[in-house]
């Protein structure tokens, strides 16, 4: 990992950059009285995020260039089943209302913890079936990526670029627009006030999946006609399908509706545990 990181005396400002909060690029190494000083250390793509959300103004976009800083250029998985993990994550942050989603604060009072950690409440809650959209997604097509690899789909696999390096890159990207908050001094506002607009950046929700809902499902229905299919020297009969689709409307559950194909999840009681 020694290789990947910058280096305190060579790179003083991407190393004050990894101890930033996760959401914006960092590793999250400092600690929270902290955030300021290292802000103030690091390079001005990172200070510039934190000006535009200071001021009230949506970063959820550039929220995105910034986190390729902490993961890999690539996704380990399914290319098309990454893409829809995509599709599907997008869908719901865009209409977070539809879902009924309720945010950290909300989660915080419906599923208090006795000893003030998140994870807790986080754990408490998903027994409930109420998950977060990135949660609901991995689990959603869990069983559709462990069916793709069994037939044999391509994997992706990590690969991993220097921090220096891609720092270099979300920098390119965003340098024509740094000058538009320089009216804006870091130095006029706490610690804690930078710490709430790093968070406050990127909202967290969170929704019960064992609410119904009606979804519109497409298919094509197969023709009770057989026809031969030549398999090289050999052949075979298989229905017809139909070309044109038809759409019905089902209700149900998004966990009955989106957990399709084979899970391998192991239950708290598979262990000898009672939740």
């Amino acid at each position: 990992m020694g290789n990947f990181l910058p280096s305190a005396s060579k790179h003083p400002r991407a190393f004050a950059a990894v101890h930033l909060p996760i959401e914006i690029g960092g590793y999250g190494l400092g600690f929270s009285h902290e955030i300021k000083e290292l802000l103030l250390k690091s390079p001005e793509p990172f200070q510039w995020l934190v000006k535009k959300s200071l001021l009230g103004l949506d970063i959820s976009a550039d929220i995105r260039q910034f986190r390729v800083l902490n993961t890999n250029t690539s996704v380990r998985g399914i290319d098309s089943l990454l893409e829809y993990q995509e599709i599907l994550l997008e869908q719901l942050r865009m209409f977070p209302g539809m879902v009924n989603a309720i945010g950290w604060k909300d989660l915080q009072q419906q599923f208090p913890s006795p000893n003030q950690n998140p994870r807790e409440t986080i754990a408490l809650a998903e027994r409930q079936g109420i998950l977060s959209f990135e949660e609901f997604v991995k689990r959603a097509s869990r069983g559709d990526i462990f069916q793709a690899l069994i037939q044999g789909e391509k994997l992706k696999v990590f690969n991993t670029r220097p921090y220096v390096d891609t720092l270099r890159r979300v920098w390119n990207n965003v340098e024509d627009t740094l000058s538009c908050y320089s009216q804006v001094s870091l130095a006029d506002f706490s610690n804690r006030e930078i710490l709430f607009a790093i968070k406050s950046g990127v909202p967290q929700w969170y929704f019960d999946i064992n609410q119904e809902t009606t979804m519109d499902f497409g298919f094509r229905p197969l023709v009770r006609e057989t026809e031969i299919v030549k398999m090289g020297l050999l052949s075979r009969k298989r229905f017809k399908i139909d070309p044109s689709e038809e759409f019905d409307f089902r209700s149900g559950s998004y966990k009955e509706k989106f957990q399709g194909g084979p899970d391998l999840t192991i239950g708290f009681r598979f262990i000898g545990l009672n939740h």
